[in-house]
């Protein structure tokens, strides 16, 4: 996904398009329910009947197959608006460009000007990044509209304010966009209790880490320890990706 993030930006800097970062407010409520669409009303409404059960209209946070729902339903959407969905990266949507004057897609690019298609949309669960000309952007946020609740977007100008977009700092200048990770990265030491740490060329020394195979046992982590350790590699693959 990350790289697939840089290319989306690579290509709106080359063609000089409008870069625009949105959020979709509450995405699972706009899906419909996938599967069983009935559950047990939870212990807080203190029901008397407790043979009473509740049906979904929609999918609801904590429901296993609500993140699928959502992905379905903003795919349909989104082709219906007219855009194309990769078949490299699912996550990934472009606008065709139509040749006006016989009314065919163009099928070569060899330039910016006979650059094929006219938007781009990277997204990322309720987070979208939308690439494209002035045209193209304003159209899409417009029709959008009327199918899901979004965030103003934010538009990132040259040299304009920087905006955070899943934890990292983008900023625009002349012939590039600058990513910056610091953020980020100072929030998981912070998480972690590492801001002190001293930085390192290199994780460990030769044979610091090197356990006895018969005493390892005393070396292994509890569940709380697991999770926590398992989110640290999490975050920092997020970094180093």
């Amino acid at each position: 996904m990350a790289e697939s993030i840089r290319l989306v930006i690579t290509l709106a800097v080359s063609n000089k398009w409008d870069i625009r970062f949105t959020d979709v407010s509450t995405v699972f409520l706009h899906a419909d329910v996938i599967g069983n669409p009935y559950i047990y009303p939870p212990e807080t409404e203190n029901l008397e009947n407790t043979n009473i059960i509740w049906k979904l209209n929609k999918a609801q946070y904590g429901l296993k197959s609500a993140p699928k729902a959502w992905n379905q339903h903003l795919t349909k959407v989104l082709k219906n608006l007219g855009w194309t969905q990769s078949i490299l990266d699912e996550c990934i949507f472009f606008k065709k460009k139509q040749n006006i004057e016989n009314n065919e897609e163009s099928e070569t690019a060899t330039t910016t000007d006979n650059f094929p298609i006219t938007g781009l949309i990277a997204v990322y669960v309720d987070d979208l990044i939308v690439c494209g000309t002035t045209e193209t952007t304003d159209e899409f946020y417009k029709e959008l509209e009327n199918s899901c609740t979004i965030s103003p977007p934010e538009c990132l100008e040259i040299d304009g304010t920087a905006v955070t977009f899943l934890g990292f700092q983008y900023s625009r200048h002349k012939d590039y966009v600058k990513i910056d990770p610091q953020e980020y990265v100072k929030k998981i030491l912070i998480a972690f209790y590492c801001m002190g740490c001293n930085p390192r060329t290199a994780p460990g020394q030769n044979l610091v880490f090197e356990i006895d195979k018969r005493e390892r046992e005393r070396y292994l982590l509890d569940k709380n320890e697991q999770k926590k350790y398992r989110k640290m590699v999490g975050q920092i693959l997020w970094v180093s990706s």
